[in-house]
């Protein structure tokens, strides 16, 4: 499976670099997924909660419409960071929760989860083919 890291934006803080924001393309998958990474001793101070919503206004804007981000199930911060931008989880393997996001989309969670689980089945049909 090839991926390929694209749209890498470094985040600083306070004059300095203290993480990123990036989004990783595999091929033969419409979406991509996204990264990102804060330094310990920056997180719990809102940074990341200012920089993902104006990434996701820039990934739109350059026509990317669905991505996926991966979490663990455990990090409670980031999953609440991905739903309060909009992303909804849409399935769960082991410990990863699968969370998705479409641009411009207004939708409710019900809605969202069935656009998302019609999106998973495509994509994994088209891997099968």
């Amino acid at each position: 499976m090839e991926r390929k890291i694209t749209n890498h934006h470094p985040i600083y803080a306070f004059g300095e670099r203290c993480g990123y924001l990036q989004t990783i393309r595999t091929k033969g998958f419409k979406a991509v997924e996204i990264e990102y990474f804060l330094d310990e001793n920056q997180r719990k101070k809102g940074i990341m909660t200012v920089y993902l919503p104006v990434y996701l206004q820039q990934l739109e804007r350059e026509g990317i419409k669905n991505i996926t981000a991966h979490v663990k199930e455990t990090n409670y911060a980031s999953k609440k960071l991905l739903e309060k931008n909009g992303f909804i989880k849409i399935n769960q393997f082991g410990n990863i929760e699968i969370f998705l996001y479409v641009a411009g989309t207004k939708l409710d969670a019900e809605t969202l989860q069935r656009v998302g689980e019609d999106f998973v089945n495509r994509e994994m049909l088209a891997k099968v083919k």
